[in-house]
């Protein structure tokens, strides 16, 4: 990134910290809200930090929080960034619906949002996106168009998978 290594962490409250990857001096720390926190990603000017309840963006600069949005409930993931748009997921447990969402990184508008059908409710791990699709395993492979959400295929799986996928060429 820039010589910085964030990580999110648990002090006083969930923190997103900044720390001089060839020192581990602190640079800063600053409170996520939504609960229990997923792994940061890295976008041009920004930190994404997904909790149970939202997506944040923070500069990656002075960690002031930039923006923040409601992403419905669900395990904190990692939101994944590809050309300044952030695709995650979120739900599981059959008791709270999955969706998918794309959000502009700079600003935190919604570009899309797409909920899945109940019996869709068993999310596991984070997105995985190339150019064109944004993929998840939720009982099934399901992969979404990353200009509007619609759902494009979807594969079924011999046997429950417990894994985020990946993508060649993806991020």
């Amino acid at each position: 990134a820039d010589g910085s290594l964030y990580t999110t962490e648990y002090r006083e409250e969930g923190s997103v910290v900044a720390r001089n990857a060839a020192t581990g001096e602190l640079q800063w720390t600053t409170t996520v809200g939504g609960g229990g926190l997923g792994m940061p990603a890295v976008a041009s000017e920004e930190i994404l930090v997904q909790s149970y309840t939202h997506l944040s963006g923070f500069d990656r600069q002075s960690g002031d929080k930039l923006w923040e949005r409601n992403i419905g409930q669900g395990p904190p993931r990692c939101p994944v960034n590809v050309d300044g748009v952030a695709y995650l997921a979120n739900g599981a447990f059959n008791e709270w619906s999955t969706e998918v969402f794309a959000f502009d990184v700079s600003t935190g508008e919604q570009q899309w949002r797409t909920t899945l059908a109940d019996n869709d409710s068993d999310l596991e791990g984070s997105v995985a996106v190339d150019e064109d699709y944004v993929f998840i395993v939720a009982g099934d492979i399901i992969a979404f168009n990353t200009t509007d959400g619609s759902e494009v295929w979807r594969t079924q799986l011999d046997s429950p998978a417990e894994t985020t996928p990946t993508v060649s060429d993806g991020k």
